[in-house]
């Protein structure tokens, strides 16, 4: 079975594309995804297969991301010629594929196991500009809500919403129930993953009177 991938838009909060697993080959955007094959494919002079991202975890270590360029294909990361071999990526890198393609590395928190890469060029993902690699179970859990802590900060949410991966769904998780999506009473449920269609999901995160609050899970074009 194939890693989990789709989008997923969040209401003052942007469009992100979502990948499961926990390795991410990367490289040029063919007019067919199936042509090339990667996780990751852009619009860019970069090779058919320019190189891959891997999430390790270590017990003394915790968490780490790793990138792999292939043999010869130019990579740089904050400032510096990547050599052949694993470089492990620090929080807040620049890498720059092909001399033009701009991704910004973060780890979303000290306390999560999943990161982001943001587009700072002109490029996009499947029409995305935010990568979110999640890793697996409540761990890996993406945090949206109004305070610092937050992964996704969205002003005026009353109640935190998750996100989390497991295995072949996603468990999306609030406090204060849905509005829709969901059975009436609910705090939780699961979406069961590839998406066939367009999912609109509306947490009841917001204070009564308030705008409301929704999520839009969408399929990716790589899905199933």
């Amino acid at each position: 079975m194939s890693a989990p991938r789709f989008h997923l838009a969040v209401d003052d909060g942007g469009e992100h594309l979502v990948l499961g697993g926990e390795r991410w080959q990367f490289g040029h955007r063919a007019s067919r995804p199936a042509e090339t094959g990667v996780d990751l494919g852009f619009l860019a002079p970069l090779r058919a297969r320019h190189g891959y991202l891997e999430r390790r975890l270590s017990l003394r270590g915790g968490v780490q991301y790793w990138l792999i360029p292939d043999p010869e294909a130019p990579v740089e990361i904050a400032g510096r010629v990547a050599h052949p071999g694993p470089l492990r990526l620090q929080h807040g890198d620049l890498i720059v594929l092909g001399g033009r393609l701009l991704l910004r590395f973060a780890l979303l928190s000290l306390d999560s196991t999943s990161a982001r890469l943001s587009i700072e060029s002109s490029e996009d993902c499947e029409g995305a500009r935010s990568i979110l690699l999640l890793a697996d179970g409540p761990e890996g859990a993406l945090r949206i809500g109004s305070r610092n802590k937050h992964h996704l900060r969205v002003a005026d949410l009353e109640h935190e919403v998750t996100l989390s991966l497991q295995s072949a769904d996603v468990i999306i998780s609030c406090s204060g129930g849905f509005l829709r999506g969901a059975a009436l009473g609910a705090r939780a449920l699961s979406v069961p993953l590839p998406l066939r269609e367009r999912l609109w999901i509306e947490p009841r995160a917001r204070a009564a009177g308030k705008p409301p609050f929704a999520l839009t899970l969408m399929p990716s074009e790589r899905s199933g």
